[in-house]
């Protein structure tokens, strides 16, 4: 992770987790939208040949927490896996440009 970025708490405080209705229903910790979900093909992309376990934490340009792991073969196709993760911590900031080399060297 970056030093220059800082990873922010994303856990909803006591009073946003109160606005859910029932109260008999648990409230969700995160904000709608915070979890990942990355399926056969991202996994693939990621270079990931051995899913994590529930609950374990990995490391974005943030800190989540794997929430479910899934693979399933079926007849005559080809195995399908999907891992989700909900985002706890996460840092934002705009991307850096690349030093232009020349400028650099000759001004």
């Amino acid at each position: 992770m970056s030093d220059d970025m800082p990873i922010m708490d994303m856990k909803l405080s006591k009073k946003d987790q109160k606005q859910y209705e029932p109260a008999e229903v648990e409230a969700p910790k995160y904000p709608y939208g915070l979890t990942l979900h990355l399926n056969n093909e991202t996994l693939e992309k990621l270079g990931i040949k051995t899913l994590p376990k529930v609950g374990q934490e990995v490391v974005l340009q943030g800190v989540g927490n794997v929430t479910s792991v899934s693979e399933n073969e079926r007849s005559g196709q080809e195995k399908y896996r999907d891992v989700s993760i909900q985002i706890t911590g996460l840092g934002v900031a705009p991307k850096k440009k690349k030093a232009d080399v020349s400028k650099t060297l000759y001004g």
